[in-house]
């Protein structure tokens, strides 16, 4: 698995914030962790009804150590189909037939970049490419 973090840079409190995610919770934990995150920063969805899914919010600062840790960077359309394996994940719907479709607001859109992200999902995680479950 891998941590991710997004390009989503955005004004609060006067600092410049962004998510750090993983489909992996344990590891997203650990890289925190080594990142000097708290884990009571943990945006945990099942704790926090506004939250909607598993992440840390983090300084832009942060981003750029997280990325010089290892941390891959993502563009906003990476992030949302991602956001919603790393909800699947949480949920313990991934694989089942209850799995989200993550590119489905690409699909709505007729997004030209569905092409793109679907090989780019596939590659990550070829779960999403059986029959019937996610896709």
């Amino acid at each position: 698995m891998s941590v991710y973090v997004d390009a989503a840079v955005h004004a609060w409190r006067g600092r410049m914030w962004c998510h750090l995610f993983s489909p992996d919770i344990d590891e997203l934990h650990a890289f925190a962790r080594r990142l000097g995150l708290q884990r009571t920063w943990f945006q945990d969805p099942t704790a926090m009804p506004k939250v909607s899914w598993p992440h840390y919010d983090t300084v832009d600062a942060r981003r750029t150590r997280a990325i010089a840790l290892g941390a891959i960077p993502l563009d906003r359309h990476r992030t949302s189909v991602m956001s919603r394996v790393v909800l699947d994940r949480w949920r313990g719907t991934a694989g089942t037939d209850r799995a989200l479709d993550p590119l489905s607001m690409h699909r709505r859109l007729n997004s030209p970049r569905l092409p793109e992200l679907e090989e780019w999902l596939l590659s990550l995680h070829p779960e999403y490419g059986k029959p019937d479950v996610g896709l």
